[in-house]
């Protein structure tokens, strides 16, 4: 999954639409119990900080849902 999934979300993550982006945010809260720690701190958290500083208010919201997720 890290290898097939991550690399496509990390791409969505940059898309020009926020609900696309947003949408990678709620993906990533789910994942994060699926991939384990090393993953989530090396690969899951620097794409949810990225969407933390989004334009758009949404993705921002729930990328900082997903990270809380990580504490």
């Amino acid at each position: 999954m890290t290898e097939s999934m991550l690399p496509l979300l990390l791409r969505l993550s940059k898309d020009p639409v926020p609900n696309i982006r947003f949408n990678v945010a709620k993906v990533l809260r789910v994942v994060i119990p699926l991939v384990g720690k090393d993953v989530t701190e090396s690969r899951v958290k620097p794409i949810l900080r990225t969407l933390t500083e989004d334009e758009d208010i949404d993705v921002k919201y729930f990328a900082n849902l997903a990270l809380k997720d990580t504490l």
